[in-house]
């Protein structure tokens, strides 16, 4: 008799989700797609245009740009400018706060279906799990995510990250921009105050700019600390669930999918590893850049490292754990049903050719090579800022 369980509902930590019920059909997940994709796409032209209108788009003046004055430095500070399609790690922000929703939704649906991708995967076969202690923690998750989605905890969150991205534009006001690249040796101060000067989101000269980021990166805070909470939750779960017995299982009796029925799983790593990317690199961006770099900037980084590590190294470490012993567990099954000396020879051959099969749907060279230098830029960080200060 097949395995029947619930399916983990994520899309209970916000009603853009899916949390209202009248909106959790199949087209839902197209719904909320388009509704991000729409959303990011006038947010960038409304912020190109006011730029435009607040002349801090490109260049207008023959002051020379930042970017130019670290590469040469000028005689004199008289004026440096550093408008918005100048300022890559602006670029970068913006298209992180406006993409880190669609992480969240992906990441939303691939958990969505983990549950139905075990069961389909294990099919009629002997489960080597208790369905109902499985299920108690499925109802046990499903409450944490409602409880993330609940309107005090949003509402909790959204003036956090409001509160958040206010205090990290008035350290940048107070401490001037682009301090660890001062291209002339001496003091700092003349440079920052040139730099942010000529800001195109100095809140001084252009506080509408200065608004409009303000806005998005409380927009961009908001969603990564729903997607870290409901990371968290998830990653509990699966770790909890394989103390019973549950994990990832792929369907060794078939590759119908070209990944033994792990294509969600392989959805979810892609998605997860893609937004720890980019929000490492809007990080290291704000960080090194914008930010005065000093040591701390080594101890915020590595801070950074270690959750989004718990969040994707650590599961992904349990779900190889998983997939092992669901290998084992298929080889034993099938050695113990043979019955004749032919039975055990294919189940023997059968059980070779399981092990042979990737452990997870993804390369593991490439992974490895990826958590190295993940691993590595804090290190480099620290060498950078001991060269600093010397």
């Amino acid at each position: 008799m097949p395995v029947s369980l619930d399916s983990l509902k994520p899309q209970l930590i916000g009603r853009s989700f899916g949390r209202n019920r009248l909106l959790t059909g199949s087209t839902r997940p197209l719904r909320a797609k388009a509704g991000f994709n729409s959303f990011g796409v006038l947010a960038s032209l409304v912020v190109l245009a006011v730029a435009g209108q607040q002349q801090v788009l490109i260049s207008t003046s023959d002051e020379p740009s930042a970017i130019t004055a670290v590469l040469r430095a000028p005689a004199r500070f008289d004026g440096i400018g550093m408008p918005l399609l100048q300022d890559p790690v602006a670029l970068v922000v913006l298209f992180t706060a406006l993409a880190t929703p669609l992480f969240c939704l992906e990441q939303v649906e691939s958990i969505r279906d983990f549950i139905p991708m075990t069961v389909r995967n294990v099919g009629d076969g002997v489960p080597h799990f208790d369905p109902r202690e499985v299920q108690v923690l499925i109802m046990r998750a499903n409450r944490r995510f409602r409880r993330i989605g609940a309107k005090k905890v949003s509402l909790s969150l959204f003036l956090l990250s409001c509160v958040g991205a206010y205090f990290l534009l008035n350290y940048l006001r107070a401490s001037g921009l682009l301090a660890g690249w001062n291209p002339v040796p001496g003091r700092t101060e003349p440079w920052r105050a040139a730099v942010y000067a000529g800001w195109w989101a100095n809140a001084e000269a252009h506080p509408v700019m200065a608004v409009l980021l303000w806005l998005l990166g409380a927009y961009m805070f908001y969603f990564v600390l729903k997607q870290l909470l409901m990371g968290l939750i998830f990653a509990i779960f699966a770790q909890t669930a394989t103390t019973v017995g549950f994990g990832v299982t792929p369907n060794l009796r078939a590759n119908n999918d070209g990944y033994w029925g792990l294509r969600t799983l392989r959805r979810f790593m892609q998605w997860t590893y893609g937004s720890t990317l980019a929000h490492f690199v809007t990080t290291l961006g704000v960080c090194i850049v914008w930010l005065p770099f000093t040591q701390w900037t080594f101890f915020i980084v590595t801070a950074v490292m270690v959750v989004n590590s718990a969040l994707v190294i650590y599961p992904t470490m349990i779900a190889h754990k998983s997939v092992l012993q669901a290998k084992q567990n298929y080889v034993d099954d099938r050695l113990l049903s043979a019955q004749t000396a032919e039975e055990q020879k294919e189940a023997a051959e059968e059980a070779e050719k399981v092990w042979q099969n990737p452990d997870l749907p993804f390369r593991t060279r490439a992974t490895l090579t990826a958590v190295f230098v993940y691993l590595l830029a804090p290190i480099v960080l620290a060498l950078v800022s001991w060269l600093l200060k010397r």
